[in-house]
C-alpha cells in the first residue's frame, strides 16, 4: 500500500513538474519576451576619460546615460541590494519570502507597508510597461522569471542602473547623479547613494531638487537599514541623519556642441559614443578662445581643431564661438565650412616643386610686378621687395612668387594632387588664383593637409570618434614635408618669446580677400592645429588678418600641450649645399666670378636646380634675370620702393641677453631712424623698453613701421 502511494505521488509530482515545464514553455511561446527597442535611444557623448560632454534625450524628453555595476561605487551597489533585494543572487527574480511578507502586511494593516518587488521584477516593469494591480503583479513576476532565464545577474543589474527612475525625466543612476550631484555614480558617498537608492520608490515625492525634505526622511530610512545590515555604525547614522540634501538639477551637458551633433546624426542606435576629446583640454581651449573674444565683435566666430598626429584623433574642438549666439551663426560648424582659405595652400605649392625638381630651399625667385596671361597678382601688402629666396618668400608669404611656382608645376596637377581622402580645393575652373585662396577649403581639410610636415610627407584624416578608422595618403614625399617644416619653424611666433617648452612650430597663416576670413595652422612634432576666425555669413572684418587674429589663438592652443614626444628626423637624402645666386645652382658648379652670393641651402639628393627665369637659356644662368633688374632700374627713384624686410611691422619683441636687432631694408642706401633720431642698422634690443617707431629713408621716400619691445 505504501509503495503505491509513493508510486503515486511521485507520478503525480512528475507530471506536475512537467504540465509546469509545458505551461512555461507553452506562455513563453505564446508571450516571448519583448525585444527591446532600439528605436527610443538617449545617447551621451564622452570624452577619452569616458565623462558625458554631451547628452541628448530620447524621443520621450528621457535622459539617461548607460552604466554597468563595475562603473558604480560599490556604495551604491551594496545600499541598493540591502534595501531593496538583499537576495538577488539567490532567488530566481522572484522572492518568495518577500512576496509573502508583503501580502501579509497589506491584509494586516490594510495598506502596502513595505514592496516585494525584487530588482528583476522593477527592471520588468520599468522595461515593459505594466499597470499596477493584481494581474499586472503577475505578468511582472512572469516577466522578471523570463528575464532571469535570458539574462544573467549581472546584465540584469546593469539594466537596472541604466533604467531606473530618477525623478522627471531622468532614468538610471549615472543620469541621476551627474544631473542632482554634479559628479559620476563611481565617486557617489554612502548619504548620496542612499538617497539614490531610495528615489525610485516614489521619483516625484523624493526629488531632491523640488522636495528636499521628503528626500531627507527617505534616504535616512535606508541609511537605517544600512545599520542592520552592518553597512554603518549608530555614530556614523547619528551624523548622516543630520546632513542636509543639498541637490539641484544641473543643467544638461553640451560641451563639444556641434561635433556631438554631428556624431548624432551619424549614430545609428547608439546610446554611448565615444570620442578622443580631453575633457580638461577642452575646456582650456572654451576659456582661451572666450578671453581672446572678450573685446571682438559678436558677429565674429572661430573654429579650432587640435589632432595627434601618429593617430589623427581629434583632441579638442571647437566649431563656433557659442552655438547659442544667432549674432555670430553658432549653429554652424565652421569646421566643415568651405570657405578661401588665403595664403594657407603655399606650403604646398613650394613642397611640390621641391619634390619635382624645380626648387631647393634657397633658389633664386623674382618678387617683382608679373603677368600671366591677364591676371596680375600683388603682394597683401602692395609692395615688392626685389630677389627673395624660396624660404623668404614663403616665410614672407610672398603672392607672386608662389603663382609664378604654380605656373611652372601646372595648375590641374597641383590641384589634382591636393584632392586626396575626399577633400577638394573646389575651383569653379583651373587657374592660379588656388594658391591665393580662389578656391574652398575645409578647417578640417587644412588640417589634414598639415599634418602631413610632420608625418614624412602622409596626411592622416581627423578623427572624430573612437568609431572612426585610420585613413592616411601621401601627399608629399618626406624630403619636402622636411624641408617645407623646416623653413616654417624659423618664423617667430606672433605675440611671445617663443611656444611653451621651445616647441618647434611649422605654422602658416592666410586672409581671404576682403578679410573675410582668418586663417593659422600649425604643426609640430606631435600635434597639428588649426584655428579660423571670421563671420560665418561671409561679410568682411576689416582689418582682421590671420597673422594677428588667429596665429595668438594658435600658439596659445599649443602652450596647453604637454612636450612633444615624437621625432621627425631628416631624411637622408636632404643634404645642405653651398649655392650661388643668380645661378641658384652648387657653388662648385660655379666659377667665383659667376657667384655673386653664396647661400646655404637645403636640397634633396644634392641636386640644385637652376634659377626659375622666363629665359631659360644656359648663357644667361649666371646672370640676374633681366626683369628683375628692369624693375630694379624702373624702381630705384620710386617713392613706393621703400620696404622695411626686418623686423616686421607690428612685432612684439622680448629681448634676452645681448640681443641685437638688425634692421634691414628693400634698399641698400637708406638711413635709419629710431623714434626721429638717426640710428644705426643694428639696435642693442634691451636698451629698448615699450612702443617705438623706425623709419627707413632715401633720397625720395620714407617708410615706417612699429614695434613693441617687453
Amino acid at each position: 500500500m505504501k509503495l503505491r502511494v509513493i508510486k503515486a505521488l511521485t507520478i503525480a509530482t512528475a507530471c506536475t513538474v512537467a504540465m509546469v515545464i509545458a505551461c512555461w514553455f507553452a506562455l513563453n511561446g505564446l508571450f516571448p519576451l519583448p525585444e527591446k527597442s532600439t528605436n527610443n535611444i538617449a545617447m551621451n557623448v564622452l570624452s577619452a576619460e569616458g565623462e558625458t560632454l554631451r547628452q541628448f534625450a530620447d524621443s520621450n524628453g528621457t535622459f539617461r546615460i548607460p552604466v554597468k555595476v563595475n562603473d558604480v561605487s560599490p556604495i551604491y551597489i551594496n545600499s541598493l541590494l540591502a534595501y531593496e533585494d538583499s537576495r538577488f543572487y539567490s532567488h530566481n527574480g522572484v522572492d518568495i519570502k518577500a512576496l509573502l511578507r508583503a501580502a501579509y502586511q497589506r491584509v494586516r494593516y490594510g495598506k502596502i507597508v513595505s514592496g516585494g518587488s525584487t530588482v528583476t521584477m522593477q527592471v520588468a516593469r520599468v522595461l515593459y510597461p505594466i499597470e499596477r494591480s493584481y494581474a499586472g503583479k503577475l505578468l511582472q513576476i512572469f516577466r522578471a522569471l523570463q528575464l532571469e532565464q535570458q539574462y544573467s545577474k549581472q546584465q540584469i543589474l546593469n539594466l537596472y542602473l541604466t533604467h531606473v527612475p530618477m525623478g522627471g525625466n531622468i532614468e538610471g543612476v549615472e543620469a541621476a547623479s551627474q544631473r542632482y550631484f554634479g559628479k559620476s555614480s563611481h565617486s557617489l558617498n554612502i548619504s548620496e547613494a542612499a538617497l539614490l537608492t531610495v528615489i525610485p520608490q516614489r521619483p516625484s515625492v523624493y526629488r531632491p531638487d523640488r522636495y528636499p525634505d521628503n528626500a531627507k526622511l527617505a534616504r535616512n530610512k535606508v541609511l537605517r537599514r544600512l545599520i542592520q545590515e552592518g553597512m554603518l555604525s549608530e555614530q556614523e547614522y547619528e551624523l548622516l541623519k543630520e546632513e542636509p540634501v543639498v541637490a539641484g538639477r544641473l543643467p544638461i551637458k553640451r560641451k563639444v556642441p556641434l561635433l556631438a551633433r554631428e556624431l548624432k546624426s551619424h549614430a545609428v542606435n547608439q546610446s554611448i559614443v565615444g570620442t578622443f576629446i580631453v575633457k580638461e583640454l577642452q575646456q582650456d581651449v572654451d576659456s582661451i578662445v572666450a578671453q581672446r573674444f572678450r573685446s571682438l565683435s559678436d558677429d565674429l566666430s572661430v573654429a579650432v581643431m587640435l589632432v595627434e598626429n601618429t593617430s589623427g584623433k581629434v583632441l579638442a574642438y571647437k566649431g563656433s564661438l557659442d552655438m547659442d549666439n544667432t549674432r555670430s551663426f553658432g549653429h554652424v560648424d565652421m569646421t566643415k565650412a568651405v570657405r578661401s582659405p588665403g595664403s594657407t595652400l603655399k606650403p604646398f605649392v613650394y613642397a611640390k616643386a621641391l619634390d619635382e625638381g624645380l626648387i631647393h630651399s634657397e633658389s633664386l625667385l623674382l618678387d617683382i610686378p608679373m603677368e600671366f596671361g591677364d591676371y596680375k597678382p600683388q603682394n597683401f601688402d602692395q609692395r615688392f621687395q626685389g630677389e627673395v629666396s624660396v624660404s623668404e618668400a614663403l616665410q614672407r608669404s610672398k603672392n607672386v612668387s608662389a603663382v609664378y611656382l604654380l605656373s611652372q608645376l601646372g595648375v590641374p596637377s597641383f590641384v589634382n594632387s591636393m584632392q586626396v581622402m575626399g577633400s577638394s580645393l573646389r575651383l569653379a575652373d583651373m587657374n592660379l588664383t588656388v594658391v591665393l585662396g580662389g578656391g574652398g577649403s575645409t578647417l578640417r581639410e587644412l588640417v589634414m593637409y598639415y599634418t602631413a610636415l610632420s608625418r614624412e610627407g602622409i596626411s592622416i584624416k581627423p578623427r572624430l570618434s573612437i568609431d572612426a578608422s585610420i585613413e592616411e595618403s601621401r601627399l608629399i614625399s618626406a624630403e619636402s614635408a622636411w624641408i617645407t617644416k623646416a623653413i616654417l619653424q624659423d618664423l617667430r611666433a606672433p605675440d611671445r618669446p617663443r611656444a611653451k617648452y621651445g616647441r618647434k612650430i611649422a605654422w602658416k597663416t592666410g586672409t581671404s580677400f576682403g578679410y573675410r576670413d582668418a586663417w593659422a595652422i600649425g604643426t609640430s612634432e606631435d600635434y597639428t592645429v588649426g584655428v579660423w576666425m571670421g563671420r560665418p555669413d561671409g561679410s568682411p572684418y576689416v582689418g582682421q588678418t590671420g597673422a594677428t587674429m588667429a596665429a595668438p589663438i594658435l600658439f596659445d592652443v599649443f602652450d596647453l600641450l604637454p612636450k612633444d614626444k615624437q621625432k621627425n628626423t631628416k631624411p637622408e637624402s636632404v643634404e645642405r649645399a653651398q649655392i650661388c645666386w643668380p645661378s641658384g645652382q652648387a657653388a662648385a658648379m660655379v666659377s667665383p666670378d659667376n657667384c655673386l652670393e653664396k647661400r646655404t641651402a637645403w636640397t634633396i639628393d644634392g641636386v640644385t636646380p637652376r634659377t626659375l627665369r622666363r629665359d631659360m637659356r644656359l648663357s644667361s644662368s649666371n646672370k640676374w634675370p633681366q626683369e628683375l633688374l628692369s624693375w630694379k632700374q624702373k624702381h630705384s627713384h620710386s617713392e613706393r620702393f621703400i620696404d622695411i624686410i626686418q623686423p616686421q611691422d607690428g612685432s612684439h619683441i622680448y629681448p634676452y641677453q645681448g640681443q641685437m636687432l638688425t634692421l634691414k631694408a628693400s634698399s641698400q642706401d637708406v638711413r635709419w631712424y629710431l623714434d626721429g633720431v638717426v640710428s644705426t642698422s643694428s639696435i642693442e634690443a634691451q636698451s629698448l623698453s615699450g612702443q617705438h617707431e623706425i623709419k627707413a629713408c632715401n633720397q625720395n621716400t620714407c617708410n615706417a613701421i612699429q614695434i613693441t619691445v617687453h
